[in-house]
């Protein structure tokens, strides 16, 4: 019981500053700043609307999961489109120097599209499946 109750006031804390520090390293790289500094920046950023990141960072975990899912062979793909998301969303945002409007105007497609409800239900639909599918053929029951 007592584990249990450590893990619970270690997890919430640990979820809150996995998503506010979610564009700790672009704001890093991209406006030079020190390290605490951006870090402190993303969260008094992020803590505005932390719900909506919340669910943008859920999606992005369903997507890599579905990755995994495709013996992490996928994750070839998810993890770059994960990065693109996040690029995007920062660049939404916070805003980029005309310089990088080129290079993300292609991810914002991505962002817009993970953003977009209908495909949250139906990349949760098709990893629900996949899913479902894979421990059917683990177990061995026939359908």
């Amino acid at each position: 019981m007592v584990i249990a109750i450590g893990l619970l006031l270690l997890l919430i804390p640990g979820l809150y500053l996995a998503v506010a520090y979610i564009f700790a390293l672009p704001l890093v790289l991209e406006r030079k700043m020190n390290f605490w500094a951006g870090m402190e920046f993303s969260r008094k950023l992020i803590s505005k609307n932390w719900f909506s990141f919340l669910n943008f960072a859920f999606v992005l975990v369903l997507l890599n999961l579905a990755g995994i899912l495709l013996l992490g062979v996928g994750l070839l793909v998810t993890i770059p489109i994960s990065a693109c998301a996040i690029a995007a969303a920062y660049a939404d945002i916070v805003g980029l120097p005309l310089r990088y409007h080129v290079k993300i105007s292609c991810t914002k497609f991505i962002w817009n599209s993970l953003l977009n409800l209908a495909f949250a239900q139906k990349l949760f639909r098709l990893f629900l499946h996949k899913s479902l599918a894979v421990l059917i053929f683990r177990s061995g029951v026939s359908t």
